[in-house]
């Protein structure tokens, strides 16, 4: 969503793309992003970590009702890429716990 093609230097994804379409847009990126908190919560994330990604979910949604600085904000905040990080990171320690 944040980062599947490049123009220079910068990533940007499918969400960089669906913001310009007004309304719709706006609401299938903050969908996404809620199912990812959805998910965390069924991987039993603790609630620091869920906390933060709808922290994050929210700063998201707050920028991107700010016409073209919302946007500009996406390719450089990209939230969806937070939150993965986020589970994934959590998902490493729970495993190499796991094996001890």
């Amino acid at each position: 969503m944040d980062s599947r093609w490049r123009l220079g230097p910068l990533p940007f994804g499918l969400e960089s793309l669906l913001r310009f379409v007004p309304i719709v847009g706006g609401t299938a990126s903050v969908a996404v992003s809620l199912y990812q908190v959805v998910l965390a919560l069924r991987l039993r994330l603790p609630a620091s970590k869920l906390a933060r990604m709808a922290v994050y979910v929210a700063v998201d949604l707050v920028l991107g009702l700010i016409p073209y600085l919302g946007d500009l904000a996406d390719v450089f905040f990209r939230v969806h890429l937070r939150n993965q990080r986020i589970i994934d990171r959590h998902l490493d320690a729970a495993g190499a716990a796991g094996q001890q």
